[in-house]
C-alpha cells in the first residue's frame, strides 16, 4: 500500500513533466533526422536504409523488443541466437519504415509530424508520445504513438500506429510461426529474411514544399511489413 502511494506520489511530481519533456523532445529530434536523412533527403536508397539502421540503433531499445517478440523463446536462446535474431528482426523494422517515410519523398509533398500529447503510464514505467504523421494540410494524418521506457537513457520500445502495437503484431506473428516449427528460432529468422522488403526505389527529386498532396500512411498492420 506505502508502495504504490510512493509511486503515485512520485508521479504527480514535477518530475514526471520533465521526463515528458524530454522524451517528448527525443522523439521531435528522431522526426527531425528522419525528415533530413530519410524523407528530404536525395541519397540513395541503400545510404538511407543505413541512415535508418543508425536512428533506430541510436533511439530504439532492440534488444528489449526483440525479447518481447520472442516471449519464453527468447529465454531458451543461446546468446549468440539472440544477437543473431536482434539483428535479423531490427533489418527488417529498418527496411520496413524506410519505405513507409519514403512515401513522403515526393515532389511538392509537405512531410507533417506534429506532437499533439505527451503522457506516462499509470504504472510510472513508460512514457509515450503521440503524434500525427501524414502528408500535407490536407487527407487524414495517422495517429502514432512511440512508447519509450521511463528510465535513462529513455529509448523507443514500442510504435503504436492507430491503436495497433508494432511490438504485439510481431509476437503474435512470430509465436504462430514459431508453434509451427518446434520453437525453432533459425526458421523463424530466414522468414524474416525473405519477407524483408527489397530496398526502396529512388525517390523522385523534391520539387519543393508550396503543393500538397493528400497520401496517408497506410494505418494497419501491412504498416509493419
Amino acid at each position: 500500500m506505502l508502495k504504490t502511494i510512493a509511486v503515485l506520489v512520485l508521479l504527480s511530481t514535477p518530475a514526471m513533466a520533465s521526463v515528458e519533456n524530454d522524451v517528448s523532445a527525443l522523439v521531435q529530434k528522431m522526426a527531425d533526422e528522419v525528415i533530413v536523412k530519410i524523407v528530404e533527403s536525395n541519397a540513395s536508397p541503400e545510404v538511407k536504409i543505413q541512415a535508418m539502421r543508425i536512428i533506430f540503433d541510436t533511439y530504439a531499445d532492440m534488444e528489449t523488443v526483440s525479447r518481447f517478440v520472442l516471449g519464453q523463446h527468447w529465454r531458451s536462446a543461446d546468446r549468440e541466437t539472440r544477437e543473431q535474431f536482434v539483428d535479423v528482426f531490427t533489418n527488417s523494422i529498418v527496411h520496413t519504415w524506410t519505405r513507409r517515410f519514403l512515401e513522403f519523398a515526393q515532389p511538392a509533398m509537405v512531410f507533417r509530424f506534429d506532437v499533439t500529447r505527451t503522457h506516462t503510464s499509470p504504472d510510472g514505467r513508460d512514457v509515450f508520445v503521440t503524434t500525427l504523421v501524414g502528408a500535407g494540410d490536407q487527407g487524414n494524418p495517422v495517429t502514432i504513438m512511440w512508447r519509450f521506457s521511463n528510465r535513462a537513457p529513455f529509448r523507443l520500445v514500442d510504435i503504436i500506429v492507430e491503436g495497433v502495437s508494432m511490438a504485439m503484431t510481431y509476437r503474435n506473428e512470430y509465436a504462430a510461426i514459431l508453434s509451427r516449427n518446434n520453437g525453432d528460432i533459425a526458421h523463424l529468422m530466414e522468414e524474416i529474411r525473405s519477407k524483408t522488403p527489397p530496398p526502396p526505389p529512388a525517390a523522385r527529386t523534391r520539387g519543393g514544399t508550396t503543393g500538397t498532396r493528400t497520401r496517408a500512411m497506410p494505418a494497419d498492420v501491412k504498416l509493419f511489413q
